[in-house]
C-alpha cells in the first residue's frame, strides 16, 4: 500500500502545478452552466404543462376523446385513407396491409382502406371506426375483417359485433355510416347494436338494439330489437331469409360483452352508469317507481372503471349501493331496480 502511495505522489509531482483557467474562460464557463440550468428549468416547466394538459383532457369527457381521435388520423402517406383504430388486442392481431403500408412514424394501430385484420384463436379485438369514433367494432376469435372503404367492410369469416354508440354519439346524424358485406348478404344499420356471423353457406344477423336492414339479391328485410335473420345460400347462391326471435342478452353475447369498452364511473350518478351498462349488456333498465329512480340519481359513484363485462360490472356496482336488480322474463331482458 505504501509503495502505491509513493508511486501516485511521484506522478503528481511530475505533472507539476495545475494550470488555472483565464478570467475570460471562467466567464464563458459560468455562462454555459447558467444556460444549461435555464434550459433544464424550461424543460421541466414544459413537462409539467403537458402533464397538466393531459389531466385536464382526462376529465373533460368522451367528447374530447372523439376530437383527439380526429386530430390523430391524418393519412400516414398521400392517398392512404384511415378507416379505424385498434383499441384492444392490437398485439395479438395479424394485419395484412395488402400493399397499403404506413410510414415509419405512423401509428401501427391505425387500419387503412385495403387492410385485412385477422384475430387468432386466443383473443378477439376491439376497434373504433373513424373519423368520429362513435362506432365500435368487436371481432371474435378466429375472425377476418377487410376494409373496402371507410364506411364499408367485408366480414370474411367469424363473428363481428357492431355498436354505433347509443350514449356517445347523441343525435343519429352523428353516427358513422357503415355497410357490412358478408358472403352474398349486405347489412346496414339504422343506429343499433347487432352481430353478424359468417359460416360456410350461412350468414346470421342478430339485433340487440335499434334497426338493421338485411339485403341479398332482390330480397330485403328490416330487423328490430330481439330479432335474428338466418340467410342461407344454395349451390347457385340463391338465398332465403328466415326470421326468428333472438334474446338480446345472455350467453350468446358473452364473447362480445367481454370486449366492451370499459365505462368510467368516477363522479357520475348511478342512473347514468346503470343505463350505459344495461345498454352494453343488451338489457332494458327500469325502476320499481319514480322515487327509487330519484334516489339512484342522487347516488354519486367513485372509483376506476371496472375491468369486467357490462353485466358483471352492473352487479358489482349495485352491490356497493342500497339497490338491487332482478331480471324479468322475456327475450328483451328487462332489468328492474329495487331497494335492497
Amino acid at each position: 500500500m505504501t509503495d502505491e502511495k509513493d508511486h501516485v505522489g511521484s506522478l503528481l509531482r511530475a505533472a507539476g502545478r495545475r494550470i488555472e483557467p483565464s478570467p475570460e474562460a471562467l466567464v464563458r464557463m459560468r455562462a454555459h452552466v447558467h444556460g444549461e440550468w435555464q434550459a433544464t428549468l424550461a424543460a421541466r416547466k414544459h413537462r409539467r404543462w403537458y402533464a397538466l394538459a393531459a389531466s385536464v383532457l382526462a376529465v373533460v369527457g368522451a367528447g374530447t376523446l372523439f376530437l383527439a381521435i380526429r386530430e390523430q388520423v391524418a393519412p400516414a402517406k398521400t392517398g392512404q385513407i384511415i378507416a379505424a383504430r385498434i383499441t384492444h388486442g392490437g398485439e395479438l392481431l395479424a394485419i395484412d396491409r395488402n400493399g397499403v403500408e404506413t410510414s415509419a412514424d405512423s401509428d401501427p394501430e391505425l387500419v387503412a382502406v385495403g387492410n385485412r385484420v385477422h384475430t387468432g384463436a386466443n383473443a378477439g379485438a376491439l376497434l373504433v371506426q373513424l373519423p368520429r369514433g362513435t362506432t365500435t367494432l368487436r371481432m371474435d376469435r378466429n375472425s377476418t375483417l377487410e376494409w373496402l372503404a371507410p364506411d364499408r367492410l367485408r366480414l370474411v369469416s367469424g363473428r363481428l359485433y357492431v355498436d354505433t354508440g347509443h350514449a356517445a354519439a347523441g343525435a343519429a346524424k352523428l353516427r358513422d355510416p357503415l355497410v357490412i358485406e358478408a358472403a352474398g348478404a349486405r347489412i346496414e344499420h339504422v343506429g343499433t347494436q347487432f352481430v353478424t356471423v359468417v359460416s360456410k353457406d350461412l350468414v346470421t344477423v342478430g339485433v340487440r338494439d335499434g334497426l338493421v336492414k338485411v339485403m341479398t339479391g332482390a330480397i330485403s328485410e328490416q330487423l328490430a330489437r330481439g330479432e335474428r335473420a338466418a340467410i342461407r345460400f344454395d349451390a347457385s347462391q340463391h338465398a332465403a331469409i328466415q326470421r326468428e326471435p333472438f334474446a338480446t342478452s345472455g350467453e350468446g353475447w358473452r364473447w362480445a360483452d367481454e370486449l366492451a369498452p370499459r365505462l368510467s364511473i368516477e363522479g357520475r350518478d348511478l342512473v347514468v352508469v346503470l343505463r350505459a351498462l344495461a345498454y352494453q349488456a343488451g338489457l332494458t333498465l327500469n325502476f320499481a317507481n319514480a322515487q327509487i329512480e330519484a334516489d339512484a340519481r342522487g347516488t354519486i359513484l367513485h372509483g376506476p372503471a371496472l375491468d369486467m363485462a357490462p353485466d358483471a360490472a352492473l352487479q358489482a356496482i349495485l352491490a356497493t349501493t342500497s339497490f338491487r336488480s332482478s331480471k324479468q322474463a322475456g327475450a328483451t331482458g328487462e332489468l328492474l331496480i329495487q331497494p335492497r
